[in-house]
């Protein structure tokens, strides 16, 4: 090794070093503001539902109109079901003989 390794080594890990810290930096500016563009919109979904809540409470909260009166049933026919042909094709049979 070259008596210029002692130099370029410690200088190409220093460069390394401040182009991380520069580009980390924007990293961590860029997260930062996605999270406080999330926290806002959550916000704003939540003022929106909380809104939606409270009049839905007020229209449910209002009296519910008087029950009119139901007239009774005229009358009432109860429909019996028909019952199956009587016999059995052995009985049909022995009659007819």
């Amino acid at each position: 090794m070259t008596s210029s390794h002692i130099l370029f080594i410690p200088c190409v890990l220093m460069i390394g070093m401040f182009l991380g810290f520069v580009l980390g930096g924007r990293a961590v500016r860029n997260q930062i503001a996605l999270q406080d563009k999330r926290d806002a919109d959550r916000e704003v979904a939540r003022a929106k539902r909380d809104a939606d809540r409270a009049a839905r409470k007020v229209v449910a909260s209002e009296p519910a109109p008087a029950p009119t009166e139901i007239e009774p049933p005229s009358k009432v026919v109860s429909v019996a079901p028909t019952s199956a042909k009587s016999g059995s094709k052995k009985s049909k049979a022995k009659s007819a003989s």
